[in-house]
């Protein structure tokens, strides 16, 4: 069956002040960011588009501000949200570490992340590991879902080392696909051809 796969950046998440002292619970922290207003509005914005209505199934991962971005496709669609925490976002692991790990690079965690699929810090996840549960749960939408319009609420970081896979990069880490950039802002749509079980064509619609 041919479908049609949007994979969405959720929306813009409430700034968390940089004075936070960081602890056991970051991981649960991050986890429930919510979205800012203008993340709300952006949110509700992208679900009016014409490209995601019809949407027939939709996915989310667990964390809120990828909830709060499926709600309002769902509601346009009068559809449920399904959670998969295979679309949750990468683990970045001890951020105190992480912090004094990279302390004076030139280059951000995700980048080198990108460049090294098994890079990752303490506690984390690597892209490696993040990619191959990310390509698990779109093997299972491809090869076992009968819906042919489909909508799926992810993660920067877990998108890029996604789409990884199928696309290139460029000297600044730039994810390029038929000589297109793929911008994982937030939010973003990234629209997936599938024909015949087959990833065909990716295309950035926002």
């Amino acid at each position: 069956m041919d479908k049609e796969i949007f994979l969405i950046r959720h929306s813009e998440q409430l700034k968390i002040n940089d004075t936070k002292k960081y602890n056991a619970t970051d991981q649960i922290d991050n986890e429930k960011i919510i979205l800012s207003v203008n993340g709300e509005k952006l949110a509700k914005k992208i679900s009016e588009f014409k490209k995601l209505q019809n949407i027939e199934k939709l996915w989310s991962s667990n964390y809120v501000r990828a909830l709060e971005t499926a709600k309002y496709i769902a509601e346009k669609n009068n559809i449920e949200i399904d959670v998969d925490d295979r679309l949750n976002e990468r683990k970045l692991g001890d951020l105190e570490q992480l912090k004094i790990l990279w302390k004076d690079r030139d280059n951000s965690f995700t980048s080198e992340q990108l460049k090294n699929i098994h890079l990752k810090n303490t506690g984390g996840e690597s892209n490696y590991e993040v990619s191959e549960r990310m390509k698990s749960f779109f093997e299972d939408v491809i090869n076992n879902v009968d819906y042919k319009r489909i909508a799926v609420i992810s993660h920067g970081a877990s998108i890029k080392f996604f789409l990884s896979n199928y696309c290139k990069l460029d000297e600044e880490f730039n994810l390029m696909y038929k000589n297109n950039e793929i911008i994982v802002r937030a939010p973003s749509i990234i629209r997936i051809k599938v024909k015949d079980k087959e990833i065909i064509d990716i295309k950035q619609i926002y």
